[in-house]
C-alpha cells in the first residue's frame, strides 16, 4: 500500500501564484462564506476554505463581512 497522490486543483495553483486578479478570489471568497455561512461553524467554514488555498486574513475578512451583512 501506496500513498494515494494529492491532487491540487489548477484554479487553487493559479491563485496561489497570483495569476487569478485579486478581486476575483475576493469575490469567490465571499461567495462561499456566504453559502457557508449558517450551516457551519466558523471553525468548519476556516478549515474547508484552508483546504481551497485561501489565507487566513482573506478567510476572516470574508467571514466578518458576511456576518456584518447577516446582522
Amino acid at each position: 500500500m501506496g500513498l494515494k497522490e494529492h491532487r491540487i486543483p489548477k484554479v487553487t495553483i493559479d491563485r496561489i501564484l497570483k495569476q487569478i486578479p485579486e478581486a476575483c478570489v475576493e469575490d469567490n471568497a465571499l461567495y462561499l462564506a456566504d453559502r457557508w455561512f449558517s450551516s457551519k461553524t466558523k471553525e468548519q467554514l476556516t478549515a474547508a476554505m484552508q483546504r481551497r488555498g485561501y489565507s487566513y486574513d482573506m478567510i476572516n475578512w470574508a467571514y466578518e463581512i458576511v456576518e456584518r451583512e447577516s446582522n
